[in-house]
């Protein structure tokens, strides 16, 4: 959660002082894998109803990789870990999913002009070999967005969707067991 009080932001500054960064890089690390088991186990309505609330929400902001990168990042690698933990169950993630990662990771939500450009940042193919984001699907098509195969093209993935999705849970799913 992001501190939003003055209070708050104190008790996470002492917080951050009584540990080592090491001790704060593996606590991060937990909680990211926490949020994104919690997040990958959401379906249909409750992750729709939430992400409704969050994007009806007055008091939370949008993020950008220019005027906000700092929350842009860390939505990003919270985000990132959702869709891998959703790729290692062979599962999709909706839009809506993706939201409430970007959400609960920063305390900012992704506009709507934004979700090409954050899916496109979530892959990293030459160290995965594969497009995570070809898992990241519409609620109500169950299909990737429309830029997602102009982008795969344009970066030598010329394949069909199923195969990119496929390609997601083989690199993945081996992280089973």
């Amino acid at each position: 959660p992001v501190p939003h009080t003055r209070e708050d932001r104190i008790k996470r500054a002492r917080e951050m002082a009584e540990v080592t960064s090491d001790e704060r890089a593996i606590r991060r690390e937990a909680e990211e894998r926490t949020r994104a088991v919690d997040i990958a186990s959401l379906s249909g309505s409750p992750a729709l109803a939430e992400a409704k609330r969050l994007a009806e929400s007055e008091a939370i902001g949008y993020l950008g990789p220019i005027a906000t990168p700092h929350e842009w990042k860390q939505a990003l690698r919270a985000a990132r870990e959702v869709v891998i933990e959703t790729a290692r169950h062979r599962g999709t993630l909706t839009y809506a999913e993706l939201q409430i990662a970007a959400v609960r990771a920063s305390g900012m939500q992704i506009g709507y002009s934004m979700y090409g450009t954050f899916c496109m940042e979530l892959n990293h193919p030459g160290q995965d070999g594969c497009l995570i984001s070809s898992i990241v699907v519409g609620s109500d098509t169950g299909e990737p967005g429309s830029g997602l195969v102009p982008f795969a093209k344009s970066i030598g993935f010329d394949k069909p969707v199923s195969d990119m999705q496929e390609d997601v849970y083989e690199t993945f799913g081996q992280e089973l067991g």
